[in-house]
């Protein structure tokens, strides 16, 4: 949701109002980018394997990937605001994979969060908590059964 729908539905108790917390959020947005490295892996990925995005993003992804010129990346992209689902609800896992044709079981789940990971697991994906760049390459390399990320 934006900055004024959380405000409106959950009155934070904050002493801090939402015109703030809006700027705080529009001066992260302009300082966010993206790492050419998981570019890199996705792309090579995307050549063998299907790729969707679950999101727990506020309003507006499809931006937000346009902005990156990252969209083409995925075959599906899926936010929570659109479906009315976060992680770590087991319906948004089901509802992402379905999007691109798979079942839970034929899908690797990638995520900071240990869990949504565990939530993903739930379902019947594979997972991996991502820590940094080479440690969730070294576990997609180990979950695929295949060296072929040594050129990424």
């Amino acid at each position: 949701h934006s900055v004024q729908d959380y405000f409106a539905r959950a009155k934070p108790g904050t002493p801090v109002g939402v015109d703030i917390v809006a700027e705080v959020f529009d001066e992260m947005e302009a300082s966010a980018s993206i790492d050419q490295r998981m570019v890199g892996l996705i792309t090579f990925l995307k050549q063998r394997y299907k790729i969707a995005l679950l999101s727990n993003f506020l309003k507006g992804i499809e931006d937000y990937l346009e902005r990156f010129h990252i969209e083409h990346l995925f075959d599906a992209v899926v936010s929570s605001y659109n479906i009315q689902k976060t992680k770590p609800s087991l319906d948004a896992y089901r509802y992402a994979s379905n999007q691109v044709g798979l079942k839970p079981e034929e899908c690797l789940f990638v995520d900071d969060s240990e869990k949504n990971v565990l939530a993903a697991k739930e379902v019947g994906m594979q997972g991996v908590i991502f820590k940094n760049f080479e440690d969730c390459k070294k576990q997609i390399e180990s979950i695929l059964g295949e060296k072929f990320l040594k050129s990424v």
